[in-house]
């Protein structure tokens, strides 16, 4: 997903959208029911905090045998 020279603190929703292989639309529509990444708002442009995004990944993961 990142790497470590990857020094930005946010996405934006295209980059995300592309990053978990969804299309933009998607993203708006997990938004629209309350799912997906965190996202914020800065002077008008949606952004997904790195750190958040992560975290969301983490939670999102399941292991073999898990429903």
């Amino acid at each position: 997903m990142t790497n470590c020279t990857d020094s930005r603190v946010a996405y934006s929703p295209v980059e995300v959208a592309k990053m978990l292989g969804v299309s933009h639309d998607t993203l708006h529509r997990w938004w629209k029911r309350g799912e997906g990444p965190p996202r914020l708002k800065v002077g008008g442009r949606v952004l997904v905090p790195k750190q958040a995004l992560e975290e969301w990944l983490k939670e999102q993961a399941t292991l073999p045998g898990d429903q």
